[in-house]
């Protein structure tokens, strides 16, 4: 911007340090779902931060009309969120715009100027995004993957640990569900990229549904596994050595499971062994005994919901060694 200015031969230089704000606004503050929805946010900060310079030079001529103006401009900012966060990023520039303005007492004539600093500053932060820095979303759903699975297997540690102690203290629970809280977290992210790429490209034979579904289920099953394995514990459950050791070995093999790995060294066939056990053992236990009744459908949970991630881990697996053959 200041090239352009030198070269007009103006001395405007709070364009110059507008365009750089609004630059680095579109940097910071465009955190869209996908590459095209970043796009149209950053193309339309432009017209965000124009519309308040245009209203903060013209309440400058009225004394405190412009701090009562930033009000409801910043409440806008972080109410309109909830409707999604294009929504507050464009509000955060109109904020920032219309409090340069303010500051600078900016007139009708400086006007023009402004505006082809916020022209310059919004192209400069989407070539930034977009060419210089473009995502490569298949780079970022692999790692994405791999912090997702990073986190499960932290997890699961927790739960062989509480397993393997048969008795649980408060600092265990909120340490497991703070893990949970990240794991949801990095859920949400793996989810968000594959809107933005399709998981065929890394792992040929696995669609985005299939994926979706598995990381669902794997935070529902986590999730399963913590207020089930806490009441198990208080009902003196794991004293039944067999069903003990038999929940140990199953979360150990779901731990070891290699699901997107083209060549596996740990496939799911051991934890699908081990459920079956599960199933075997719960057949043997009378639900009308009273030394199980209290937390024999607790087992019957961690069961079905195990069930379902191990298929939909194994179809994952299987896609993937089928398509490498």
């Amino acid at each position: 911007m200041l090239i352009v200015l030198k070269a007009a031969g103006s001395s405007q230089i709070t364009a110059a340090i507008l365009s750089g704000v609004i630059g680095l606004m579109g940097i910071l503050v465009v955190n869209d779902e996908t590459t095209k929805a970043k796009k149209v946010t950053t193309g339309l900060v432009e017209l965000s931060s124009a519309v308040s310079l245009g209203i903060g030079s013209f309440l400058s001529r009225y004394g405190q009309a412009e701090n009562v103006f930033l009000v409801p401009l910043v409440f806008l900012s972080f109410y309109l969120q909830k409707f999604g966060i294009r929504y507050f990023s464009l509000s955060m520039v109109a904020f920032m715009s219309f409090y340069f303005a303010s500051i600078l007492h900016v007139t009708f004539s400086q006007l023009p100027w402004l505006l082809a600093g916020v022209i310059v500053g919004a192209c400069c932060a989407f070539i930034y995004n977009f060419v210089i820095f473009k995502d490569r979303p298949a780079n970022v759903l692999r790692s994405s993957m791999k912090s997702f699975h990073i986190q499960v297997n932290l997890v699961l540690d927790l739960i062989i640990e509480l397993i393997q102690k048969r008795s649980i203290e408060p600092p265990q629970i909120k340490q497991y569900n703070r893990n949970i809280k990240k794991l949801a977290e990095y859920a949400r992210v793996a989810s968000e990229e594959l809107g933005n790429t399709d998981p065929h490209d890394i792992w040929p034979g696995v669609t985005a549904e299939q994926m979706r579904l598995y990381v669902f289920d794997t935070v529902m099953l986590l999730q399963t596994y913590s207020p089930a394995i806490r009441k198990l514990s208080e009902l003196k459950a794991f004293n039944h050595f067999d069903i003990q050791q038999v929940l140990l070995k199953l979360v150990e093999s779901i731990r070891e499971a290699e699901v997107l790995n083209e060549n596996p060294t740990h496939s799911l066939t051991d934890a699908a062994q081990h459920l079956q056990e599960l199933r075997q053992k719960l057949s043997e236990l009378e639900p009308q005994d009273k030394r199980y009744k209290d937390w024999l459908y607790l087992i019957r949970r961690i069961e079905t919901i195990s069930n379902h991630v191990i298929d939909e881990a194994y179809e994952l697996q299987q896609a993937i060694v089928k398509q490498e053959k």
